[in-house]
């Protein structure tokens, strides 16, 4: 079994704040209102052999691309339809 990344690291680095973590709050096991933060390195799991972690590699890099290039958007590109 590999650790790999419940979200893309693409997706995990992207919505990370400016000191690289993640804030998780609102999980059952969590007190109300309790905020816990992670590094996007520590949101792996052992779900996937190798084989096929390193098998899905390609697609991750090709939706990490895709999901950069929506975030890169200018606004003018994004607001278009509302014209």
């Amino acid at each position: 079994m590999s650790g790999e990344h419940l979200f893309s690291e693409v997706t995990l680095n992207l919505v990370a704040g400016p000191d690289g973590k993640i804030a998780r709050i609102g999980y059952p096991w969590q007190e109300e209102g309790e905020v816990q933060t992670l590094t996007p390195q520590t949101c792996k799991a052992k779900v996937l052999c190798k084989r096929h972690n390193n098998a899905l590699s390609l697609v991750d890099d090709v939706a990490g691309r895709f999901l950069k290039a929506i975030v890169n958007t200018p606004e003018f590109l994004r607001t278009i339809s509302e014209s």
